[in-house]
């Protein structure tokens, strides 16, 4: 399985410790009952939209730090599946989707506008875009704008803090839940998405964190790529760095 050392941007292991089972909304950690607070939380919706060839359309459903949905399928036209998620969206009461507007998926963006609606609102997500909050202190002196190479890295670090604060729970420490990442063990999806999490690596390319999502030819990973954008809503003002850089030293040669 993937190490830090291999510059995994979330390791396997780490993905399958934040995998519970979810009751009436709460979960259990270290025999400590923990309340989601699912009621007080939007349900997001992120949405990979297909390229050509074997790739798959999917869409992943958040409520605060949960997880609860994935979900692949195909469709040749985007406006078909534009449909698909619409449905879904009204079915499942969506409050925001976040939908990959680069390439193919551009045109999205006119068919969303076509639905009419009052439930949820569509929003364009372009991982090369400058990241959130570009000017806001990410870590020390530094910028989200000076360390991230662009939204795509940020979002997918986003993604790792929550992680990490998972991590960081089950190892004891004092940590609030709605931080974390919860991956509910009923998702149908899910060892195919701790797969493509997990595949994920980074480097520092000209001192800004780069994000490689298919490294050595690996399938795109759609699931993930949909899970990323869902909760890409909580750094609409930029990524403030937290616990792994200020205890790197303790995790340094943590097994994963």
């Amino acid at each position: 399985c993937p190490s830090l050392s291999e510059m995994s941007v979330m390791p396997m292991q780490w993905l399958k410790k934040a995998v519970f089972e979810v009751n009436g909304g709460k979960v259990t950690i270290n025999n400590i009952e923990h309340d989601l607070q699912l009621s007080n939380n939007y349900n997001y919706l992120g949405f990979d939209i297909a390229d050509t060839g074997k790739d798959h359309c999917a869409i992943a459903k958040i409520c605060g730090p949960l997880l609860r949905d994935c979900v692949e399928f195909d469709n040749t036209e985007i406006w078909r599946s534009v449909e698909f998620v619409d449905k879904y969206a009204r079915e499942n009461d969506i409050a925001r989707i976040y939908f990959d507007a680069v390439g193919i998926g551009a045109g999205a963006k006119s068919d969303f506008s076509k639905i009419k609606n009052s439930q949820y609102t569509a929003t364009a997500f372009m991982g090369g875009n400058s990241p959130h909050g570009k000017d806001e202190i990410y870590i020390d002196d530094i910028t989200n704008g000076n360390y991230f190479r662009n939204l795509k890295a940020q979002s997918w670090w986003n993604l790792r803090k929550k992680l990490e604060n998972t991590i960081k729970l089950l190892d004891g420490e004092k940590i609030d839940i709605s931080t974390c990442l919860i991956l509910d063990k009923n998702i149908k999806k899910l060892d195919s998405l701790i797969i493509e999490l997990s595949q994920a690596s980074y480097e520092h390319d000209e001192s800004k964190l780069k994000v490689n999502k298919q490294p050595n030819g690996s399938d795109s990973p759609n699931l993930a790529d949909a899970v990323v954008m869902a909760f890409s809503r909580s750094i609409k003002n930029g990524l403030k760095a937290r616990w792994f850089f200020l205890r790197k030293r303790k995790y340094k040669n943590m097994k994963v």
